[in-house]
């Protein structure tokens, strides 16, 4: 009962709704030549689109995978002069009109912009999407949408752990030329988050401007940088100090009697396989590449240091078996 109860309450907005969106599509006007596939034409000089962004998070950086998620509100501002409001807005009491994310879909013409590089977007919604679109008494037309998508990034693991990583994120436009269209960057309007948050990275984001081409056509793009930073700290405690502390105790095992074979053979042997099996975990938790990292060069000369006492413990043993003991010591 209370399900069918609140579905016909759904029902019942979604009516208001629609005859809300009828009233105020009558307040416009459209020329016989709009057509929401084609966008306008300003006799040779190109269409302006302003995009201003809210970066409201960056969920994950997924290094196995090479992938950064995002969270975005994108904001596009641009003038169709074929579309109009009726008695040029004289009788309007308000500064502009909103639509929804439905009505936008089928009744206007938005900028072709997508997100070059995206593996997948998801717009969160309940019943309808966040997405609005207001027509201005300046006609101007300001979309409005938000998303989450995950991009790829591609990252440069050399001096890990103590890179830096660079994630580019693309909006370009997929059919409009330059001629046609320009993207611009509305800055004065874009937000990025103070209290953005990463478990490695501290990251820094900025805005770029770009021209991409195509088969002889440029196409007008824009750039969100994404400068991450890695936190040392992490590897400090968890890879750097138990390393060296393994090392050292592996050489105290110098100042034992060369007689006690036993002790010293255990203490380099623990300090061995111990390392091993850390550095195992490490490279469990770290990105699989082919080439040598920082990483890689410190786990190689620790385990090099300790294996070097067993080399030095057996030179030391044999000096002693042939009778040269003051060579040994």
């Amino acid at each position: 009962m209370q399900i069918l109860l609140f579905d016909m309450l759904v029902l019942q907005c979604i009516l208001i709704t629609l005859r809300c969106v009828s009233g105020r599509l009558n307040q416009l006007k459209f020329s016989k030549d709009y057509s929401v596939m084609e966008g306008p034409h300003n006799k040779g000089s190109p269409l302006h689109v302003n995009i201003s962004i809210n970066l409201r998070n960056i969920f994950e950086v997924n290094e196995k995978l090479s992938l950064i998620t995002v969270e975005t509100s994108i904001r596009m501002i641009w003038q169709d002069p074929r579309i109009y409001p009726t008695n040029n807005g004289s009788d309007w009491d308000f500064d502009f009109i909103t639509f929804n994310g439905k009505i936008v879909k089928r009744k206007f013409w938005i900028p072709d912009v997508f997100i070059d590089g995206a593996k997948n977007a998801r717009i969160p919604k309940y019943h309808l999407q966040p997405m609005s679109l207001r027509y201005y008494k300046n006609r101007n037309l300001r979309l409005s949408l938000r998303i989450n998508f995950d991009v790829i990034c591609q990252m440069d693991f050399h001096k890990y752990p103590n890179d830096e990583q660079l994630c580019d994120i693309p909006l370009e436009s997929w059919d409009t030329s330059m001629d046609d269209m320009k993207l611009n960057w509305d800055l004065s309007n874009s937000v990025i988050n103070p209290n953005i948050t990463l478990d490695q990275f501290s990251p820094l984001i900025y805005f770029k401007k770009y021209d991409t081409q195509s088969d002889m056509t440029s196409y007008s793009g824009l750039i969100i940088r994404i400068q991450l930073q890695r936190l040392i700290p992490y590897h400090v405690i968890q890879t750097f100090i138990p390393s060296i502390v393994f090392v050292i105790l592996g050489w105290i095992s110098l100042f034992l009697d060369p007689q006690a074979i036993p002790g010293r053979v255990k203490m380099v042997m623990l300090s061995l396989l111990t390392s091993l099996a850390m550095f195992n975990s490490v490279r469990d938790s770290t990105p699989q590449v082919s080439y040598v990292s920082y990483l890689d060069i410190w786990m190689v000369m620790c385990l090099i240091f300790i294996f070097s006492i067993l080399i030095e413990f057996s030179l030391v043993l044999w000096f002693i078996r042939i009778g040269k003991k003051p060579l040994a010591q």
